[in-house]
């Protein structure tokens, strides 16, 4: 066909002398290959590629190009599929396992036909269209499938370029992007695109080299966050070798049962489970990583049982005799190595044959294997300390032994024999325990002296001890039992005779045992005297180890007491030895237990029985008696006004955190606001549920000098939320920068402002408005309902420019209403909190019950009422013990004042004679003083004193709350009565086991929260 010299083309090609082959020239050496119908082959070096239908280019052009120059070329060269004949290219589908390929998925793995139409190109790629265009994306190599025609056997021809010794990429890498989750890696293209045609996952194919995989391929590989491989069936070794070669986590094979021995493409032409299969096996693929790896999402359970499984830390069973063995060793653990060691003659073997009896008694199969000790004996010091009984002795009969031999017989333990004593092996005792397994399952082994062992006989160095204790251990674990067993193991002291050779080997025996063994209990001896022939001594139990347990015990701490009648021992925990000079540090912890305890024995004032929260209260009132009672007397001594700011800081300082604490946890509902009335600050409380047109005043307590608005945000709060009415809480101004009436006059102007108003405010109806004050707050409550009754206020409408037809009929409209008002009052309501409504009688008894069971408490006392009522009048405070005694009242005015406050008219219960005495009457005149004549001229005001109203009708209709522990108590009583008697519809509740100031603390104490809830019930009821 050619000629050629030294591998060089001379003489051009005749094309047309050439039907059935192609020719192929090597730059080195020129092989001439006729492609039949059923032979594939691929170019091993650099190849130039001459074939049909190349055009302008010259034969000595094509043997110098570069295998990248021959890729562009060909790939410029190529045609779309569709301009393919469509013969040819049904047969390329039959043959490639491309037949349910659809050509959207050809058109986006950019497969192309050759030029001449008798073959397809896959390209390979190693960039993403993401990071440089459509434009700029170009193949780095090529594989390309040829149909050749012959009428005996047609085939396929497989070209690569460049060859594969060559790395070029993979096919379909450029539709790679960064935020694939998932990517498929196969083996070959039809099977790529079947994947990403049915399960629409990004799918590469890699072409399948022998050999080591290219570093240039892995590092692509590295660069996916979830690598699937799917390798077909008999490559899967091919496919785990690439799996290993990754270095990503998220590596995951699919083996050749989870996919059926099916590659995707024949997968994919399974008619109607095609998509699902394939969808499926993806899903079932197996995490790649090494055995020996493992991470704490698989340990999970393991981890899990070691902690919560089956014998684990608290073991199977615990300790009866020896319970003080459960607080350091925690339990009776399966798969552990036990110990008992001691000196020679210090009962080991009798301890440990208690220690498994009593693991043997609760249900613990165990087997005693006897290398040393005889049988016999064993048997006879078991049954001893299981009766604890002494059958040697005279009294004893053999009737006593027959029962608790009957008795210790049905314990499931049982005794191995070995004769040779130094000659048993440890394989001796495998065997009988898998003898034993056969029929019983052994949880417990006992080995009486491991020493005994003809491993530890033969034993020459400490390796080969070591691989006894190692065998012991490996025995424990993998028969899943216990192994306790005794040998000479004890504590040697510093001495010159430690230098000899059989101290060093037995400091070798317990560093091999301290190393293997699980847990190590040694008995120490301790001798009572010095002299060498006194035989008395006490033994000591010492925990040198314990694997999974407590404290470790290597004093004399735990003592070993011996009865010799039932040879059973009992454990003394003692107290631990302090080193010397530690005594010096208890001096410290000793003075502060000391003074504590003086402290809050100096503390403790004890409330009554039946006060509500008893033990919570015990504690917030002692936290308020150290808080600002104690310093508040203290700053008594200096100045009255010292003391007040203090008091006002504490418990201004506790009501905001009290509030803040609540606002945090709590869903605010309420919208609140600040606004004048009548240059009177006030807040407004406006629920967001606003029900009815009627609203409530609030006036707070403090006695007349402390507290605020802020200091009653949660009260207030509180009930606006109960009662779904605007709430409004007037801040007046306190004493002794205000004296009276300053607080009333705030309070009357705010009010009377408010009920003028109200109705273009908020659109209330002025004539439901509740007057709500509590301590102090109800002594305002009352003067303000007094002195609006006096002065007959009412709500005024005003008009504004009108016609006068409307105007006469606006004022005929004005007088039905004042006709309406006379004949049916208003419904204003007044609701007094345990009041403050009269400055005359300090002897009720209430006020002596307050004297005689919390007078040293931090509970409003009478002392505290009379001092702040003097601040709040201006008069001066060294008249509080004449004003207790009552002697400010002199004996002209007595009865006419007392008339109000007669004792006699409350109920018997108030009246207990264990602290009330009735007051006998003043037959001398009090002190004629200029300054107790100014405390006399506010006795008969009833701005000072309510109670002391001469005409009480037409008021409001009322609401009265006493509590049983308050001074106030019997003075709420009163006012209810005088109301009665006046005919004014007054309500009276009574709270058994309240207290003063419950209200402001209502979070801690439920009974506050009922006692809000009553009031906002009855202003439901009234003003609904």
């Amino acid at each position: 066909l050619t000629k050629v010299d030294g591998g060089n083309l001379v003489q051009p090609l005749d094309h047309g002398n050439v039907e059935n082959g192609r020719l192929f020239f090597l730059q080195q050496q020129t092989h001439l290959i006729t492609m039949k119908a059923s032979v594939k082959r691929s170019t091993k070096n650099k190849v130039d590629t001459m074939m049909n239908g190349y055009s302008g280019s010259s034969d000595e052009e094509a043997a110098s190009d570069s295998p990248k120059t021959v890729v562009h070329t060909v790939w410029n060269q190529s045609i779309p599929i569709n301009q393919m004949s469509l013969p040819k290219l049904t047969r390329l589908r039959q043959l490639l396992s491309l037949r349910h390929i659809q050509d959207s998925t050809f058109a986006k793995y950019n497969v192309r036909a050759t030029a001449n139409g008798d073959g397809l190109i896959f390209p390979r790629y190693t960039d993403r269209v993401e990071r440089v265009g459509v434009r700029q994306l170009k193949p780095s190599g090529l594989k390309i499938f040829r149909l050749t025609e012959n009428r005996n056997q047609p085939g396929i021809i497989e070209e690569t370029i460049p060859d594969s010794s060559t790395y070029v990429g993979f096919f379909g890498y450029h539709l790679v992007k960064s935020v694939d989750v998932e990517t498929v890696l196969l083996f070959n293209e039809a099977d790529a695109l079947s994947v990403h045609q049915a399960a629409g996952k990004v799918a590469l194919a890699v072409h399948d080299q022998y050999g080591p995989f290219q570093n240039q391929l892995l590092s692509l590989l590295t660069e996916l966050i979830h690598v699937i491989i799917w390798p077909p069936p008999e490559k899967y070794n091919r496919g785990k070798l690439l799996a290993k070669s990754l270095t990503s986590t998220n590596c995951h094979l699919i083996s050749p049962a989870s996919c059926k021995n099916m590659r995707a493409a024949d997968a994919l032409a399974l008619p109607g489970k095609g998509r699902q299969l394939i969808t499926g096996v993806i899903k079932a693929c197996e995490r790649v990583e090494e055995k020996s790896l493992s991470t704490f999402d698989k340990l999970k359970e393991l981890t899990k049982e070691y902690y919560y499984g089956y014998g684990s830390v608290s073991g199977i069973c615990k300790w009866s005799r020896f319970s003080a063995l459960n607080n350091y060793l925690k339990g009776f653990r399966l798969g552990e190595l036990t110990l008992i060691g001691g000196g020679s003659a210090c009962g080991k073997k009798t301890f440990l044959a208690e220690y498994a009896l009593d693991i043997c008694c609760q249900n613990v199969p165990t087997l005693w294997c006897c290398l040393e000790l005889p049988v016999g004996r064993l048997t006879a010091t078991l049954v001893e300390q299981f009766s604890k009984d002494a059958f040697f002795e005279e009294n004893t009969n053999q009737r006593s032994f027959d029962y608790w031999y009957e008795e210790i017989s049905r314990l499931p333990m049982y005794f191995a024999k070995f004769d040779k004593v130094g000659f048993t092996k440890l394989k001796d005792i495998v065997e009988v325990i898998d003898r034993l397994a056969a029929s019983k399952e052994v949880q417990h082994i006992v080995i009486d002296d491991v020493t005994a062992l003809q491993e530890w006989t033969l034993a020459k160095n400490g390796y080969d001890l070591n691989l006894i204790f190692s065998d012991l251990r490996r025995l424990a674990q993998n028969r899943n039992c216990h192994i306790t067993g005794s040998m000479l193991l004890s504590k040697f002291q510093n001495s010159k005779e430690n230098n000899n050779a059989d101290t060093l080997q037995q400091n070798a025996v317990n560093m091999q045992a301290m190393k293997e063994a699980d847990n190590v209990l040694v008995i120490c001896t301790k001798k009572l005297a010095q002299d060498i022939t006194d035989v008395e001594h006490e033994n000591f139990l010492q925990i040198w180890k314990t694997r999974r347990g407590g404290d470790l015990v290597l004093s004399n701490y735990i003592e070993m007491n011996f009865n010799r009648m039932t040879k059973c021992y009992t454990l003394t925990v003692g107290d631990r030895a302090l080193p010397e000079g530690t005594w010096r540090l208890c001096i410290l912890p000793l003075v502060l237990v000391v003074v504590i305890s003086i402290v809050v024995n100096q503390l403790y004032v004890p409330l009554p029985d039946r006060f509500a929260e008893r033990e919570k209260m015990q504690v917030i009132e002692t936290v308020a008696r150290v808080l600002y009672m104690y310093p508040g007397k203290w700053l008594e001594l200096f100045s009255t006004k010292w003391q007040l700011c203090w008091t006002r800081l504490v418990l201004n300082s506790l009501a905001w955190l009290c509030s803040y604490a609540y606002r945090s946890t709590e869903p605010q509902n309420v919208h609140i606001h600040t606004i004048m009335l009548d240059d009177v600050a006030a807040r407004v409380y406006i629920p967001d549920k606003v029900d009815t047109d009627a609203a409530i005043v609030y006036i707070h307590g403090g006695g007349f000098v402390l507290l605020n608005v802020d200091s009653y945000d949660l009260i207030t709060r509180h009930l606006a939320k109960l009662t779904n009415m605007i709430t409004v809480s007037i801040e007046y101004r306190l004493a002794p920068e205000h004296k009276f009436p300053a607080a009333i006059d705030d309070c009357e102007r705010a009010i009377v402002y408010f009920l003028r108003h109200a109705h273009k405010l908020y659109s209330i109806n002025s004539d439901k408005v509740v007057l709500v004050g509590d301590s102090a707050g109800g002594n305002l409550a009352a003067v303000v309902t007094q002195r609006l009754r006096n002065k007959r206020i009412r709500p005024v409408l005003k008009v504004s420019c009108l016609s006068i037809y409307l105007l006469i009929i606006l004022q005929i409209f004005i007088y039905a209403i004042y006709i309406r008002l006379l004949l049916f009052p208003m419904e204003q309501l007044q609701v007094l909190i345990y009041p403050v409504v009269q400055f005359v009688d300090f002897m009720t008894p209430s006020y002596q019950m307050a004297y005689r069971l919390y007078g040293r408490t931090a509970l409003p006392d009478p002392e505290s009422i009379v001092r702040w009522m003097l601040v709040y009048l201006g008069l001066d405070v060294e008249h509080v013990p004449k004003v207790l005694r009552s002697d400010h009242v002199d004996p002209i005015r007595q009865l006419q004042l007392l008339q109000a406050v007669q004792h006699d008219q409350l109920p018997p219960e108030f009246l207990d004679p264990s602290y009330y005495k009735k007051p006998p009457p003043k037959l001398n005149n009090t002190e004629s003083s200029e300054a107790m004549h100014q405390v006399q001229s506010y006795l008969l005001d009833w701005q000072v004193s309510p109670l002391l109203q001469q005409d009480m009708s037409d008021l409001p209709k009322a609401l009265v709350l006493t509590c049983e522990f308050d001074p106030l108590r019997d003075e709420g009583y009163f006012y209810v009565h005088r109301l009665r008697q006046a005919g004014v519809n007054a309500s009276w509740i009574h709270y058994n086991t309240g207290f003063h100031a419950m209200l402001n603390i209502h979070n801690e104490v439920p009974l506050g929260r009922q006692a809000i809830q009553d009031v906002a019930t009855f202003i439901r009821h009234n003003l609904s």
